[in-house]
């Protein structure tokens, strides 16, 4: 982890935090702690991808205060649970100019919580176990950090939560009581809901996605809903994609109640979108590995397509279609994955990685290889369909596209 100076580029402080093989996240400022008037920051550091879902002996995670002028360690402790911990600190305010910090544990397939901790108390103790339990789970963690926004209108921020275990849940800001929960059945998430004024009153709604499958890492399609921030009630339900989606949503706010517009990923099978998968392939392999496995190739014998869309109160669903990947695929893959693979070797090898780290890449890369079977064909994607015209014919074309066209023809015309 550095520090780097806006203007220059140039490197203010590099800081290694030496226990144990651990992922870092994003820093949040927490003000000058240590009175030397330069602004400090809290981390997380925990987190370990390389186990199996099955291994449960993980790293603890660590709740860490670092000087912002040298990137030493003001304090730190292992979180309260002593589980590995994926989470990207927050800090909240409770008012009266208290602050505290928003932290949670656990992983895929590691129990978690969700603690608040005041800022205050960390610094001057080190009293990690004084850290109020909001949520707790019992087989899967906290590791998507939450919105923070007024709900019940008390203009105080609650907390909006999309949890791995396929629920979405509203907490009041000052009792930290839920006030409302939605579940989406064998859902899991990565991804934190995006706040926007999608009806006409004046709470925030929320857009949500949730990949559904037998559990992490397979998962057979995604959900995406905008829940109404008053009571937590669906208000529609979008086309699902037949490929899971772990990028967050985004919203565009404009001036207006229900103006709002929130931008979001799809990812389908060319020419079967909409079509559950059922993805099958041998268990003799890591399921990460197989996570990795091109399942439109294997089912339909075609290859992945991305969109990114855009819906709002007044926008017919499934949204207005701002990208295509078909349309960008020869600029977007003019390397072949060999090359790829090149370039990630070269990257190892220059940045100081350890033998066992170039030595597992190169082991999960050949296995990745051996199930894709992958090569990007310089004819297009169509090339992979079997002949069936073949070439990059209709790529650009979003008239082609039967599913944006039968759904809003005005948006099509115009592209």
């Amino acid at each position: 982890m550095s520090a780097h100076d806006g203007r220059t580029g140039q490197t203010v402080w590099s800081s290694k935090l030496n226990r144990g093989y651990k992922n870092y996240y994003t820093v949040q400022p927490v003000g000058d702690l240590d009175n030397d008037k330069v602004t400090d920051f809290v981390q997380i550091h925990g987190g370990d991808p390389r186990p199996t879902p099955e291994e449960k002996n993980r790293p603890k995670g660590e709740l860490v205060l670092l000087s912002g002028a040298t990137g030493t360690r003001i304090r730190w402790k292992y979180v309260p649970d002593k589980h590995e911990s994926y989470y990207s600190p927050q800090v909240i305010s409770l008012g009266e100019g208290t602050k505290a910090i928003l932290f949670g544990t656990g992983g895929e397939t590691i129990p978690g919580a969700l603690y608040l901790l005041r800022l205050r108390t960390f610094l001057l103790t080190g009293e990690i176990d004084k850290a109020r339990k909001i949520y707790s789970t019992k087989d899967k963690g906290i590791m998507t950090p939450p919105v923070l926004a007024d709900v019940n209108r008390d203009r105080v921020h609650d907390i909006v939560m999309a949890t791995f275990n396929g629920s979405v849940i509203a907490f009041d800001g000052v009792t930290f009581k839920k006030i409302w929960q939605t579940d989406f059945k064998h859902g899991e998430t990565y991804s934190t809901p995006a706040p926007g004024y999608y009806n006409d009153d004046d709470v925030p709604d929320f857009f949500v996605q949730y990949s559904i499958g037998i559990g992490y890492p397979i998962y057979f399609y995604a959900r995406y809903a905008i829940l109404d921030g008053r009571t937590g009630e669906i208000i529609i339900e979008l086309p699902f994609s037949s490929v899971s989606v772990i990028t967050s949503p985004l919203t565009v706010s404009f001036e207006g109640a229900g103006h709002d517009v929130f931008l979001y990923w799809k990812k389908d099978c060319y020419r079967h979108e909409g079509q559950i998968m059922k993805n099958q392939f041998s268990y003799s392999y890591h399921q990460s590995v197989a996570s990795h496995t091109e399942f439109c190739r294997a089912q339909f014998n075609t290859t992945y397509v991305t969109k990114l869309l855009m819906i709002g109160q007044h926008i017919k669903p499934p949204g207005i279609l701002l990208y295509h990947s078909h349309r960008y695929f020869h600029e977007e893959n003019q390397y072949n994955l060999d090359s790829w693979r090149r370039d990630a070797q070269r990257y190892l090898l220059n940045s100081g990685a350890d033998r066992d780290l170039y030595d597992e890449f190169n082991s999960f890369f050949s296995q990745v290889s051996k199930l894709s079977n992958h090569q990007f064909d310089s004819t297009g994607p169509d090339a992979v369909l079997g002949g069936a015209g073949g070439g990059t014919a209709g790529f650009g074309d979003y008239g082609n596209i039967p599913e944006y066209e039968n759904s809003y023809p005005e948006y099509v015309s115009s592209m």
